[in-house]
């Protein structure tokens, strides 16, 4: 797998494609909410809008960050294991990184609008 946002040459040819926005991290989202779930201090709201029971222990019970990180499978299985307790979407935990990634978020929101409108246009659809 090519990480596009570090390849100049891979990026540069996704760039010139009309119906593509490319996610706002150089990670996977599996990786990126790890990681921002392991940098949460213990006492962070987050935990507590998951669940009253949920924390950084039990987060990271059956996976280390270091296999997240290391291994692709093992994030997906991990993210999935908890999906039912972060909400519809995962929005209790989405909602907070977002947040506290707003520009980048804010970033990715134009470019997959930009993205959406041209199409539309298109189409003759309705624009974002």
């Amino acid at each position: 797998m090519v990480n596009i946002r570090t390849n100049a040459k891979e990026l540069a040819k996704i760039r010139k494609l009309k119906n593509v926005a490319v996610l706002p991290t150089t990670n996977s989202p599996e990786r990126v909410l790890a990681k921002y779930l392991w940098n949460l201090d213990d006492n962070s709201d987050v935990w507590e809008s998951v669940d009253p029971n949920f924390n950084k222990s039990y987060c990271f019970r059956d996976y280390s960050l270091t296999e997240i990180e290391a291994d692709r499978v093992k994030a997906k299985i991990w993210f999935n294991s908890h999906i039912k307790q972060w909400g519809p979407n995962a929005s209790r935990i989405i909602n907070p990184w977002a947040k506290a990634n707003k520009i980048e978020v804010d970033k990715f929101l134009k470019e997959f609008a930009d993205t959406y409108n041209k199409f539309a246009k298109e189409l003759s659809i309705k624009s974002l």
